[in-house]
């Protein structure tokens, strides 16, 4: 049996060292491969590998990742979009860094929830930190000290019909599509940059 984060990083703990992964398990749904997602995030927000893995274990994915010398590794599609989530919530703690992309939900007064995807967090939710990456949903503030910008929240609203394009294609091939190896918007591709429903499958698929 694969042993839990949690396991390996008190071994690392003690030994002072990165340990290797244990023998291969097969990749879980929606990945074809592992993924290594590097942790020096971390510093961001003042945290480190021993509690990202309390954190990954109580969110149910203690499991699903392990520790190699390259980073965390990653057996699913849910454990990585739990861990990039983190990732991405992290910049919120280190203010002189623009932040990628969030993903909210946000709950106006009296309306339906609203999924919207931002480079401005704190303008739609003012009270947002990096600690929050585990909350489902996050109240529209209705107060006039700290409001939701409405307008830029509307503007940033997941169109569920432009999400639809992308519906025919799996991770690997969306990837493959838009991305190069490196991650990066293939050339030319700029405009999906506000493409709302591009990005929220690029979230959807970790």
């Amino acid at each position: 049996m694969r042993p839990t984060l949690n396991g390996i990083l008190r071994a690392l703990l003690v030994a002072g060292l990165l340990a290797t992964p244990a023998a291969a398990q097969m990749t879980g749904p929606g990945l074809t491969r592992p993924a290594v997602v590097p942790l020096d995030f971390l510093r961001r927000s003042g945290k480190d590998a021993e509690w990202l893995g309390a954190e990954l274990a109580r969110m149910g994915f203690g499991a699903e990742v392990a520790m190699t010398k390259e980073g965390l590794e990653v057996q699913t599609l849910p454990a990585l979009k739990a861990v990039n989530r983190i990732r991405a919530f992290a910049y919120l703690a280190a203010q002189s860094l623009k932040s990628p992309y969030l993903d909210l939900v946000v709950v106006p007064p009296g309306e339906a929830p609203v999924r919207c995807v931002t480079l401005f967090p704190a303008n739609i939710v003012p009270s947002i930190t990096a600690m929050d990456f585990s909350r489902e949903s996050f109240p529209a503030a209705p107060t006039d000290a700290a409001p939701t910008d409405a307008a830029l929240l509307d503007q940033r609203r997941v169109d569920p019909a432009r999400q639809k394009e992308y519906a025919a294609l799996d991770r690997e091939a969306f990837r493959e599509r838009y991305f190069d190896a490196n991650g990066n918007l293939r050339d030319g591709l700029s405009s999906l940059n506000s493409d709302t429903g591009f990005i929220a499958t690029a979230f959807d698929h970790g």
